[in-house]
C-alpha cells in the first residue's frame, strides 16, 4: 500500500515562490543594485576623458608610489637634500612633475596617445 499523501498533485499552473524565496530574490536584486551604484562613484566621469581631469579630484591631495630607484640616483638625492636643507620628496617631485608632463607633451605629439 503507497501513502499518496505525500506526492503532490500535478498542475497546469507554474508553482508560487515561497516567501522565504521572494526575500533572498529581492536581496539578490538589491545588492546587484548596490554594487552598480558602488561600481559608479569608484569612477566619476572626467571632463575629456583623463584620469587626472575627472571630477572631484584633489590636486592638494598627496597620494604615495612606492618607486624603487638604483643605488646611485637615491645616494645623488640623500647628498642634494643634505646639502638644501630640501626634503627628498620635494626634490624628487620637482624633478618628476615637469618630466612627466613632458613625455606626456612628447607621446602625444608623436601620435602615441591622444589628449
Amino acid at each position: 500500500m503507497t501513502n499518496n499523501s505525500s506526492k503532490k498533485k500535478l498542475s497546469l499552473n507554474p508553482p508560487t515562490s515561497s516567501n522565504t524565496e521572494k526575500n533572498i530574490e529581492e536581496f539578490i536584486n538589491q545588492a546587484e543594485n548596490h554594487t552598480k551604484v558602488a561600481r559608479q562613484k569608484q569612477e566619476p566621469e572626467s571632463i575629456a576623458g583623463l584620469p587626472w581631469e575627472t571630477a572631484g579630484i584633489n590636486a592638494k591631495v598627496m597620494k604615495s608610489l612606492r618607486l624603487g630607484i638604483h643605488e646611485e640616483y637615491l645616494l645623488k638625492l640623500k647628498y642634494l637634500s643634505e646639502h638644501t636643507d630640501i626634503p627628498q620628496q620635494k626634490i624628487a617631485r620637482a624633478v618628476l612633475y615637469p618630466a612627466i608632463d613632458a613625455y606626456l607633451e612628447q607621446l602625444q605629439n608623436q601620435g602615441f596617445i591622444k589628449l
